[in-house]
């Protein structure tokens, strides 16, 4: 038998939190030899600055003998790049984690801390869907790409079209993350149109929003918004000579 025939390929596309860590603290992580029985050889790509300064996009490509046991090598594989899963959604987590400590830093620090039972922090990922306000509930919304923000706003319970839809449809509202991308001459080369821009925000970008009860009132939204701001810049609000 050939060795080409030996082997099945496994490919993953894995984003990880660098965390202070250099090219060579990472390919640490996929140094032989691992627990697995079965022979496992690790070729793998890095590209920095496909997901912003702070993250390393690794494309990982198993060879892995199979043998006649196909699910057990698999499972076995798996097993043993579980660290890398967790690294993963650490990556996820992070964000979540980070707008949590900002609410509670925040608003404990003015004397009124927010209840944690009042609000929840919903990562939609990438590619993501929208989902409506629900009732009795407002919303901060935020549009993550490359590494930095592009957009963070807020829409109060009256304003679920805010928070569903006007940001994908550039002619829905005057400053929309649509008509943004749009007329961002950085953006030009990436084939975006009028009519598949809602398309490329939902498949491109990463929207974690924040539902607050709406009983907690609007100067918390507004707190949150601006506490958001502050920490993260983002590209699009703001007026340029402002800055």
């Amino acid at each position: 038998m050939k060795d080409n025939e030996k082997y099945n390929f496994l490919r993953l596309d894995i984003t990880l939190n660098r965390g202070g860590y250099d090219y060579e603290d990472i390919q640490e992580l996929f140094e032989e030899p691992f627990s697995t029985l079965y022979l496992t050889r690790i070729g793998f790509e890095w590209q920095p600055a496909a997901v912003g300064s702070n993250f390393i996009e690794l494309k990982l490509i198993f060879d892995f003998a199979l043998m006649g046991v196909a699910t057990v090598v698999v499972g076995k594989v798996a097993s043993d790049f579980g660290q890398i899963g967790i690294l993963r959604e650490g990556l996820i987590m992070d964000l979540v984690n980070d707008f949590d400590k900002i609410i509670r830093d925040v608003s404990s620090v003015l004397g009124k801390s927010i209840d944690k039972s009042k609000y929840e922090i919903i990562d939609r990922g990438i590619p993501h869907q929208p989902r409506s306000l629900p009732t009795r509930m407002m919303g901060v919304y935020t549009f993550w790409y490359e590494g930095e923000f592009l957009k963070i706003g807020k829409a109060g319970p009256s304003s679920n079209a805010r928070f569903l839809s006007q940001h994908y449809n550039p002619k829905s509202a005057q400053s929309t993350l649509a008509a943004s991308v749009l007329s961002d001459k950085r953006m030009q080369d990436k084939g975006i149109t009028e009519n598949n821009v809602g398309d490329w925000i939902k498949n491109n970008c990463r929207r974690v929003d924040i539902l607050l009860d709406s009983d907690l009132g609007i100067f918390t939204l507004e707190l949150i918004e601006a506490a958001l701001h502050y920490k993260y810049e983002p590209i699009y609000e703001g007026f340029a000579t402002q800055r």
